[in-house]
Formats: structure tokens, C-alpha cells, sequence
């Protein structure tokens, strides 16, 4: 099953990496570990003979900071499609629910062993920042994606801090999918970065009408008086690794 969105352009949602952080937050699960044909992340790929060689990644607690010593490729590259950049993006996912991930190689099962043993010399270990979220954060975060919103900076702020999603906070056009109340969607930024996700209370057609509307017009343009928040906060899960999530 897959969508195009304007944040994450095409979800695979059935790659063995996502399905595997998945699981890893729906079983409460205090590690993932992801096998692939290499031995760990590098900061390029190791094929690439060009240059100074590959160097192994063995601890990684900072996304951003990873941005900048690594290059994975994209889901389109021959570095990416199958390989780190979904590893990546899985790992984010599950560190964000307060699950430690390691990469390691397929040859090498006497890694996962190891790395349990508290080793940090075998395969690439993800730490979050963070305790594990509470049950009904994780059941948010495993959801199926139906679509996304784009927030202007002063939601993507409010957002962040724990406060609920409202109309005036969307950027025109920046409604993607076909979603329906109650479906879970994702929250990005106007740079087109996925921050949150969390569980609305308005189709898409609706809130295409809503964006930067007070809720006090809502009864105007919808012909019936619904909720204040496009999504309260308690429905509301942030995506970033180290954010401190509500219980």
C-alpha cells in the first residue's frame, strides 16, 4: 500500500523496516534490531571507493547531527531503496517511541548478543532521548498515515510544545490524501519536514475549507458547529527523536 504526499513523497508502508518498528512499538519492545548486507551505517556508502573511506557509525542519539555526518541516500538511490534510508527512517520512528534500534549485518546474528552485552563496537546503535511514550501514543504512532498538513511556523512551534493543532495554523494548499475524521494524518512544516502525526477531527475537504479560519467561522463555512482543534493535543504524538511526548 502506498501514498504520495508532499512531506514524505511516496510511503512504502509495507517495507520490512517499517513493518519491524511497527511491531517493535506495538509489542513494547526495548530494542529492534534491523539486519541488512552491510555491517553498519557509514557516513557514505561503502562501495564508494572515491575519496576518504567509508567510516562505521556506531552510536547515533542525534538525528539532525546525523543529517550532517551521513549521507544514506534517498528511497530512489541504489544506497537507499532497501537499505539505510529506510533503516533510518524506521529507526526514527521507533526511537521517537523511546525503543533502542540497531543496524547490523544478517551474516553476523552474534551481534544482536553483543550489543545487548552493552558492546558498542558491532553494527550502528540508535539511542532515544527519552522513556518509552504511554500505550495509546504508540497505537497513534503505528496508525496508517492518510495524509498530511502543512503548518505555518507558529503552529509547527505550538505543536511541539504540546498544545492541540487549530485552523489558523494551516497553510493554504497544504492539505494531501483523501483522509477522513478521526484518521490519522501527518503534521510537517512549510520545509516539507514530518515533525507529528496525530488523529483528526475534520475530513480533508473540510479542512481544505478551514485553513486559517478561527473556529468561530467554522459554523459558517461548514453549515454545523464542530470541534475547536483540527486535533487536540492528546491526540497529537511528535515524530522527532528526544522530544519529551504527553502521556
Amino acid at each position: 500500500m502506498c501514498i504520495r504526499d508532499r512531506c514524505m513523497g511516496i510511503v512504502k508502508f509495507g517495507d520490512n523496516d517499517s513493518l519491524s518498528a511497527l511491531v517493535g512499538l506495538l509489542t513494547k519492545a526495548d530494542w529492534v534490531f534491523l539486519m541488512t548486507d552491510v555491517d553498519a551505517l557509514y557516513n557514505k556508502n561503502p562501495n564508494d571507493t572515491e575519496g576518504e573511506p567509508a567510516v562505521p557509525l556506531r552510536v547515533v542519539s542525534d538525528f539532525e547531527e546525523l543529517k550532517k555526518r551521513a549521507n544514506v541516500g534517498d528511497a530512489g538511490s541504489a544506497w537507499g531503496t532497501g537499505g539505510m534510508a529506510t533503516k533510518v527512517k524506521a529507526a526514527r520512528l521507533a526511537n521517537a517511541a523511546g525503543i533502542k534500534t540497531a543496524v547490523i549485518s544478517a551474516s553476523q546474528p552474534e551481534a544482536i548478543a553483543m550489543i545487548l552485552e552493552g558492546s558498542t563496537e558491532v553494527g550502528t546503535q540508535f539511542i532515544p532521548c527519552h522513556k518509552p511514550v504511554s500505550d495509546y501514543k504508540r497505537w497513534l504512532m503505528a496508525m496508517p498515515i492518510q495524509g498530511s498538513i502543512v503548518l505555518d511556523a507558529g503552529a509547527v512551534r505550538a505543536v511541539k510544545k504540546k498544545n492541540s493543532l487549530f485552523a489558523s495554523g494551516m497553510v493554504a494548499g497544504g492539505i494531501q490524501g483523501k483522509f477522513q475524521r478521526w484518521d490519522v494524518v501527518m503534521f510537517c512544516d512549510e520545509a516539507g519536514e514530518a515533525f507529528a502525526r496525530g488523529m483528526v477531527n475534520y475530513s480533508a475537504p473540510e479542512l481544505g475549507k478551514l485553513c486559517g479560519a478561527h473556529s468561530s467561522e467554522f459554523e459558517q463555512i461548514l453549515g454545523y458547529n464542530g470541534q475547536d482543534e483540527v486535533a487536540a493535543r492528546d491526540n497529537i504524538v511528535l515524530i522527532v527523536p528526544g522530544a519529551k511526548q504527553e502521556e
